[in-house]
């Protein structure tokens, strides 16, 4: 189960409010306090432009500087020929690895199918407090005052 909290944000500044900034809707799961819309996994988007971007470019350059030698205008202690070898057997591995990541991806899962099996609460106690609910078409919690909506 998971509980809606409406609240309305401000901008503050040194404790001022200065601009408001709407009504916002946030979800919870009652029973880990996790957000249930928040993404578990890094999308495959990501992934690929990482891979494109940053490990493509690294597996080149480490094999570059390896087979054409470092530029001059790089000083010698700053990258040793140890470090290039390094860096020309791990970046291909990494590349490897983020190849095989984008390969392996699972979706995540529909949202929509899953919210259709969740059944709507109508338990008398209240979810934010433990307090009783009172009867009548918007209940409303007998300790805290928070209004229990259906969906």
């Amino acid at each position: 189960m998971s509980t809606r909290i409406r609240t309305l944000d401000i901008l503050h500044v040194y404790w001022v409010p200065l601009i408001p900034l709407g009504l916002w809707s946030r979800w919870r799961c009652t029973v880990c306090q996790e957000r249930p819309h928040a993404r578990n996994r890094t999308r495959q988007e990501f992934k690929i432009v990482g891979t494109i971007f940053i490990l493509v470019p690294m597996v080149l350059a480490s094999w570059w500087f390896l087979v054409i030698g470092v530029p001059e205008d790089i000083p010698e202690e700053e990258i040793g020929p140890g470090m290039v070898w390094v860096m020309a057997l791990v970046s291909p591995a990494l590349l490897a690895l983020g190849i095989w990541s984008i390969v392996k991806h699972k979706p995540e899962p529909n949202f929509e199918e899953r919210l259709a099996v969740v059944m709507p609460y109508d338990g008398p106690y209240c979810l934010l407090c433990g307090g009783v609910l009172s009867l009548g078409p918007p209940e409303r919690c007998t300790e805290c005052g928070a209004r229990h909506l259906p969906l």
